[in-house]
């Protein structure tokens, strides 16, 4: 038992263990008013109506557990525990009856009538649902049909316009065998033929910085720069014009019994090509490019080949490289090297 039990229990002992005071003796005039006292008393409880009275439940309730207890220390204080007594007085006091309210008349109650229903009733009109005990499936589709619903897609393009055709690439320019300036290098190799010149010769007349000058003679000076600008177009700056059949660079070989040049080559790749001749300066502008490049476009590659009299002086790219990177309408702007 706890502290707060034994408290209670002292506490309540303490009020069933105080004597109980003697009346004194008092006289028959002072015993008589009593008697009328109580009478009158009586009277007025009887008069009283039932709702009005009030019941001390708890004198009643104390007198009762007294007597428990007085039966209790008489009959069981020598089998049972002294803290078993004390538990089972504590015990007692707080199951006390609670107060009932009492309801005094008639309580007048009215249910709702219910309709008979005679027979069967259908019920024909509901849509067919499948029954899904998860609740939360259900709600999951319907916030998945929403969101469905929101999205908006783009209609269909009924008719498609290009407005850049311009800007299509073209169609390669081919260059045909027949159309390629024949008549210029045949009075080429007639000059050559002419003068005698040797191969290793030949190679020293395209050097930059010749041991010897070779004298070549000129029928027709200009056309003669344009053809031979076809020749050089790949001297210079470490290129070799000697391509495969795929446009991959190929060297060619020279015989040394005989001093011919062996070349197993026998396609080139394809270039549109553009030249100029300006003959305030005498120098010649080369220009190559893809297929169907535009002079305004930076795939160019441009080199300027300059000449002394009749003889070649020297071959430098715009900006020192051979990448086709220019543009064939700014060729007069790039420094050469």
């Amino acid at each position: 038992m706890d502290q707060k039990d034994e408290e209670f229990f002292n506490k309540e002992s303490e009020n069933l263990t105080k004597p109980e005071k003697k009346e004194e003796v008092k006289s028959e005039k002072v015993q008589e008013e009593q008697k009328v006292e109580i009478e009158k008393k009586e009277k007025e409880v009887q008069v009283k109506k039932v709702e009005d009275i009030d019941i001390e439940t708890s004198q009643i309730l104390q007198k009762a557990i007294q007597k428990v207890i007085q039966k209790e220390f008489e009959k069981n204080f020598v089998l049972k525990e002294l803290a078993e007594i004390k538990k089972a007085v504590v015990d007692l006091f707080r199951r006390r009856p609670p107060e009932v309210q009492k309801v005094i008349g008639e309580v007048e109650t009215k249910f709702p009538e219910v309709q008979k229903i005679e027979g069967q009733v259908e019920v024909k009109n509901l849509p067919e649902r499948q029954k899904i005990e998860d609740e939360r499936i259900v709600e999951r589709i319907e916030r998945l049909e929403k969101a469905i619903r929101s999205l908006k897609f783009p209609e269909p393009l009924k008719e498609v316009k290009i407005a850049n055709v311009a800007e299509f690439p073209k169609p390669p320019n081919v260059v045909k065998i027949s159309e390629m300036p024949t008549d210029e290098l045949k009075k080429i190799i007639e000059v050559l033929k002419a003068n005698k010149i040797e191969l290793n010769e030949l190679v020293d007349f395209f050097s930059r910085n010749p041991d010897y000058y070779i004298n070549v003679r000129l029928t027709d000076g200009k056309e003669w720069y344009k053809a031979l600008s076809e020749i050089v177009a790949g001297v210079g700056g470490g290129v070799i014009p000697f391509v495969d059949s795929i446009g991959k660079q190929k060297p060619a070989k020279v015989r040394d019994e005989d001093q011919r040049l062996e070349v197993h080559v026998i396609s080139e790749k394809e270039f549109t090509v553009r030249t100029e001749y300006d003959s305030a300066s005498n120098l010649i502008y080369y220009g190559e490019a893809e297929p169907g490049s535009l002079e305004s476009e930076a795939k160019w590659r441009i080199k300027k080949i300059t000449w002394s009299g009749s003889l070649l002086v020297d071959i430098k790219w715009a900006n020192g490289d051979a990448l086709f990177t220019k543009v064939w309408n700014d060729r007069a702007t790039y420094n050469y090297s």
